[in-house]
């Protein structure tokens, strides 16, 4: 499948239907110097947006309704700036989307996408920030916001009224120091999950927050006690962790119980290659190798 060029952007997409991936990655254009952010707000329609390599953002979206016009892909659009890191993007609503970025000044930034239109500047939250913001909602208008601040402590941020609710300033979530973005997941309204790999000794740290024990603001002073849930360490590069089509690393050490009551997770960075290009990599600084984490641990203890 000959690579289309559309926009400065560059990226692979990968479906799974009817239990099954897609046998090839299909390319939607140009280059990308981050990992890119995506969410859908209904079962016919994807949202990406990525950092080109003229540090702007760029948004593409998937939409089933123009599935006879190019695919259902309209064109790259550019939503400027010049950011550090990758963003962050949710939608809590049919037709809203909120964007995240940490922008040249290291300042956290948002947008939004209002229905028709985009909102008309980019809006600045302040602080120093180290890493790509995490971000989720667990409801329309509910909006929660984490990154690394310079010390590499975690900030914390809410907002419940479409932007105007803005709940007091950037709070700490502890006094433990992490090493990248941390991710923050809700379950239900009024529940947060997140977790991050600590700096040096690699520990991967999960902490709650739930409105119905404690203040409804979220504002950092009703969060629970920080657990570990193991250790995460890489292993260097290794072909024999390919399989022999080019496909992810065919194995990934269970997690062994030790003195410390921790476990250990060994992954393999490594860049697979499909038809003669490289397609998927982990490494030991993304949120996916966390994920993998998280998940043999899981495995383990079930």
């Amino acid at each position: 499948m000959a690579e289309a060029s559309i926009g400065p952007i560059s990226t692979d997409d990968l479906q799974f239907s009817a239990s099954t991936w897609k046998k090839h990655w299909s390319s939607i254009g140009g280059i990308s110097i981050a990992n890119p952010a995506i969410t859908s707000w209904s079962a016919q329609r994807l949202d990406i947006v990525v950092v080109g390599s003229d540090k702007s953002l760029w948004h593409r979206a998937w939409d089933f309704s123009l599935r006879d016009e190019n695919n259902g892909w309209t064109e790259w659009e550019t939503l400027n700036g010049s950011y550090l890191y990758s963003p962050a993007m949710v939608s809590w609503s049919a037709n809203r989307l909120d964007i995240f970025a940490i922008d040249a000044n290291s300042s956290m930034v948002f947008r939004a996408w209002e229905g028709d239109h985009w909102s008309a500047e980019w809006l600045s939250l302040g602080n120093y920030f180290v890493s790509s913001p995490s971000l989720v909602s667990w409801g329309p208008g509910r909006l929660d916001v984490f990154a690394l601040d310079k010390w590499h402590q975690m900030r914390h941020r809410a907002s419940d009224d479409k932007w105007k609710g803005w709940q007091h300033d950037f709070s700490i979530v502890g006094t433990k120091k992490f090493r990248e973005t941390p991710l923050a997941v809700s379950c239900a309204q009024g529940q947060l999950d997140v977790f991050a790999v600590e700096q040096g000794d690699g520990l991967v740290w999960h902490t709650s927050w739930n409105s119905s024990a404690g203040s409804e603001s979220a504002d950092g002073t009703e969060w629970g006690d920080w657990e570990s849930i193991g250790r995460l360490s890489i292993k260097a590069a290794s072909s024999q962790a390919v399989s022999s089509n080019g496909g992810a690393p065919t194995s990934v050490a269970r997690p062994k119980s030790s003195s410390r009551t921790t476990q250990t997770l060994s992954t393999t960075a490594s860049t697979t290659k499909v038809n003669g290009s490289a397609s998927h990599r982990i490494g030991g600084k993304s949120i996916l190798t966390l994920l993998m984490a998280i998940a043999g641990i899981a495995s383990f203890v079930a």
